[in-house]
């Protein structure tokens, strides 16, 4: 991740991580910008006029996005259901079972063309194939259903095969899918910092209560006047609730996006499984059934280190070799001419 810098500032890491990271700091500005425990070390954050140096604020804009990009695979764990405690709570997968077996018993039963084709393409786009992959939230179905595209239509894995298939995939290529999935996560982290901005308002708003007041004897409308008078409704209140607002809104989008990032996957492998076979030394297979023990056999080698046996699998005559490295050489060239 940290292996050139260059990609911690390219355009996807500025949507991805930097833009919804900018977005926070500054609804916490106008949020918190007179609270003392958010000031800048000379001055308040919020005050240009002591600020001094602007590039200050950029670079720990920056590194905010740096630690969005350093926990970006547990956030997408946690948001899928992989997680405590999302894993825990039977309730939620077991509603998304119950939405898979109705869009599934509404398919068996329509007879409306139109109604079909809408089934079938939310079955297709919102879940995997089987029952018995399904997790617990709508975000983590939509991932799955196409990780498992590979497997049901060539038999690859998808997250075992994948590092193979970006050796053969073009650069154009891979930079639609990291553009696609730029989109997933700018919501994605968006919805996170939403949620963490209400937090904060929420330990503000605890702070600034009258907490000592509870010992007084007073009426009640008198003792909750007293209790509440150092908070600011006017700016908690919408602080409080358009946050939880960006945050529903911001999941929802995250959710919306994610068919067009898997789009871009399932024609990869698409594309390029048979380029792979190529690669690895082997003739890619011509029956479907073939086809699918071998990129089995090349999943478990891959995910599990399983042997592979290369006498059962006819390989690339040197020819074809020597056609596909002089291939190589060629698109090499154009990359760096390019």
């Amino acid at each position: 991740m940290f292996a050139s810098l260059s990609k911690l500032a390219d355009r996807n890491f500025v949507v991805g991580f930097f833009l919804p990271t900018l977005l926070a700091v500054l609804a916490a500005l106008a949020v918190f910008g007179k609270v003392p425990w958010f000031q800048y070390p000379h001055g308040e954050l919020g005050s240009t006029e002591k600020l001094g140096d602007i590039t200050g604020v950029v670079v720990t804009v920056w590194l905010c996005g740096v630690l969005l990009l350093a926990v970006n695979y547990w956030l997408y764990r946690f948001f899928e259901g992989y997680l405590w405690p999302i894993s825990a709570i039977p309730f939620l997968r077991n509603r998304q079972v119950r939405r898979f077996r109705e869009l599934n018993r509404r398919l068996d039963g329509t007879a409306d063309p139109v109604e079909e084709a809408w089934l079938r393409i939310a079955l297709f786009n919102s879940f995997p194939s089987r029952e018995e992959w399904l997790l617990p939230t709508r975000f983590g179905n939509a991932i799955r259903a196409f990780e498992v595209y590979a497997v049901d239509i060539h038999g690859a894995d998808a997250v075992a095969v994948w590092f193979h298939l970006m050796a053969v995939a073009s650069k154009d290529y891979l930079g639609f899918i990291d553009a696609a999935r730029a989109q997933v996560d700018f919501f994605l982290n968006l919805c996170v910092l939403a949620i963490l901005f209400a937090a904060a308002v929420l330990v503000q708003l605890g702070w600034d209560l009258d907490w000592r007041s509870l010992n007084a004897a007073m009426p009640l409308h008198e003792h909750l006047a007293v209790f509440t008078r150092g908070v600011d409704f006017c700016v908690v209140g919408p602080a409080l609730a358009g946050s939880v607002a960006v945050a529903f809104i911001a999941h929802w989008w995250a959710l919306a996006s994610v068919p067009a990032w898997g789009s871009w996957v399932k024609a990869a492998f698409d594309l390029y499984l048979p380029d792979l076979a190529e690669k690895l030394g082997f003739e890619h297979p011509r029956t479907l059934e073939r086809r699918k023990q071998f990129w089995t056999d090349v999943s478990q080698r891959a995910a599990f280190g399983d042997p592979f046996r290369p006498e059962d699998w006819p390989q690339v005559k040197p020819a074809a070799k020597a056609e596909t490295a002089k291939d190589d050489n060629e698109d090499a060239a154009e990359d760096e001419s390019g």
